[in-house]
């Protein structure tokens, strides 16, 4: 079916006096070793020009020539959605937009990349009209666009070169009239480079010299914007912005502070930051989480569960009641993978209810609450309450205490599903965590359905990633699971994973199933080392076994792998 298609854009370019019969043989069979598609072999060759190749393109697939080259102008708010990075990537250009329509004109090369249209209309919100142009006149227009991105900074500048920093009124005032123009711009640059680089949080880092900004991707924080000097002499006036957009007290410079701002990122989708202030020596720190409510979709197949565990998994949280923990670290994930299981298990037939601090995802047809400490609304008397409102699933947010854990424990023994979290290191840890809040080990031996510990871990960029030795561990791995390979991947880099070698996150996990053998350790009273080691004989597999797994199958790293299971 390719040939074809080959066959016939050879054709047109014949007809079109572009080229020769031979020429379309000779590319027909220079292609077979080059794997490029005909039309950029007869390039190549020198046969024919991008303009016949775009020509004959536009004929045979019907789609329109548009000659991106001639604007000056082009809509900022989709290049800044998209971001310049990812124009630059795929050798697009967004030409223009219909408002009344909501439909983007974008110009590329191929219109043979269905997908991109998809994960532009994604990006975007928008619907996309596909037109084609040569890659030469792209690469003008992108010379254009990039000049345009950079002037908004450049604009930034200017206008902080006009204010007067005397104006400010000592320390423990702020001129608000300074956080017009200049400032608001800055901070809503700040904001939108974390959302379109899918940063999962930002860092505002201000200290006596200067002012950092950092973003969390893929786990591991990156400098993504460079500000420039000058700015550093504007942080009272940029972090008092950021306070008065999450809804804080900006004259209140002393004590920590949470709050909450609300990003449209298209007609159709919306994000919320969950903010932080805390005061530092050089100023104050702001770290905003970004929370992207789209991530809650995944089903619990795209979390990265290896197949055994995710049976595991599954077939727990099909039970009427028990108990099922997750733990691992802060970012590790938690929340989404306990919220795919809720997402899971969710029908109309059942009563979901949680209690959170805070409330990260605001979900249709679950009954949320809010635990505000400071006046008496805590886990514990949140779940008394709750309890009374007849409940199928409890999800807790967090076990902190040893009255939220026994509350928590007994309801899950007393006929609820009950989902929640622990910050240990490891799947057995759990247990002696819960012992030492108080729960009497009887219960958590009866009640227990599973417990899981996840890391997240970047994934290798499969476009550029490199064939290496195994290393002696992962040899002796390999053997033990009768594993036949003969080489795994490390990083490399290239443009499409930022030269970082990285392109997402995949989860790796352990999870422990109660049995006769967890139950009789944790009546003996038996601690995490035992547990493990004793669930070692019957098929339980650590941090470390699933990440070798991982590294097996190409999916990692050995440096990725000794980041997040040392």
């Amino acid at each position: 079916m390719e040939n074809e298609v080959q066959k016939l854009l050879g054709e047109i370019l014949v007809e079109m006096g572009a080229c020769t019969d031979q020429h379309v043989e000779e590319a027909l069979a220079r292609q077979q070793d080059s794997m490029l598609r005909v039309g950029e072999e007869l390039v190549k060759m020198g046969a024919i020009t991008e303009d016949d190749l775009i020509k004959a393109l536009s004929k045979q697939l019907n789609v329109p020539i548009f000659k991106v080259d001639e604007l000056e102008d082009f809509p900022s708010d989709i290049v800044q959605t998209l971001t310049i990075t990812f124009l630059e990537e795929n050798k697009i250009v967004p030409a223009k937009f219909d408002s009344e329509t909501d439909t983007l004109t974008i110009v590329h090369h191929d219109p043979l990349n269905v997908f991109l249209v998809d994960d532009i209309e994604h990006r975007t919100g928008f619907k996309v009209q596909f037109f084609i142009d040569t890659v030469a006149n792209i690469n003008k227009a992108l010379k254009v666009i990039k000049k345009m991105d950079n002037s908004m900074m450049d604009s930034v500048i200017s206008g902080m070169q006009n204010m007067d920093v005397s104006a400010r009124g000592g320390d423990e005032s702020v001129d608000l009239n300074a956080m017009d123009g200049p400032i608001v711009t800055l901070c809503n640059q700040i904001i939108h480079t974390g959302i379109t680089e899918g940063a999962s949080d930002i860092h505002v880092e201000p200290s006596k010299t200067k002012l950092r900004i950092r973003y969390r991707k893929s786990g591991v924080l990156v400098e993504l914007l460079k500000i420039p000097d000058i700015i550093h002499k504007f942080q009272p006036e940029l972090i008092s912005r950021l306070k008065l957009m999450g809804n804080m007290d900006i004259s209140e410079r002393r004590l920590p502070q949470d709050g909450r701002i609300k990003v449209s990122v298209s007609k159709t989708k919306t994000l919320d930051l969950r903010v932080n202030c805390l005061p530092i020596v050089g100023g104050e720190k702001v770290c905003m989480r970004i929370l992207d409510s789209s991530g809650l979709s995944l089903g619990l197949e795209d979390i990265g569960f290896s197949k055994h565990t995710l049976e595991i998994f599954k077939r727990n949280c099909t039970k009427p009641n028990g108990l099922i923990l997750m733990t691992g670290p802060t970012g590790s994930g938690k929340t989404t993978t306990l919220y795919s299981a809720l997402h899971f298990i969710s029908t109309p037939q059942i009563n979901i209810c949680t209690c959170e601090d805070p409330v990260e995802y605001t979900i249709p047809n679950y009954n949320q609450t809010q635990i505000r400490a400071n006046i008496g609304l805590t886990f514990a008397s949140a779940l008394r309450a709750l309890l009374r409102q007849n409940p199928d699933v409890i999800l807790i947010g967090e076990m902190r205490d040893a009255e939220t854990a026994t509350i928590g424990v007994e309801a899950a023994m007393t006929g609820h599903l009950v989902f929640s979290t622990l910050h240990t290191n490891s799947a057995s840890g759990a247990i002696g965590r819960l012992v030492d809040m108080g729960v009497p080990g009887y219960l958590v031996a009866s009640t227990l359905l599973s417990c899981t510990a996840q890391r997240l871990g970047r994934k290798l960029c499969d476009l550029c990633k490199k064939k290496v030795p195994l290393f002696p561990e992962i040899a002796d791995f390999a053997r033990k699971v009768k594993a036949n390979v003969k080489y795994i991947y490390a990083a490399q880099g290239c443009k499409k994973c930022d030269n970082s070698g990285y392109k997402g996150r995949s989860g790796v996990h352990e999870t422990l199933e109660n049995n006769e053998i967890l139950r009789q350790c944790i009546s003996d009273g038996k601690d995490e080392h035992y547990i493990e080691h004793a669930l070692k004989k019957v098929g339980f597999l650590t941090l470390r076994d699933d990440g070798l797994i991982k590294t097996l199958k190409g999916q990692m790293d050995e440096k990725e792998l000794n980041r997040i299971c040392r």
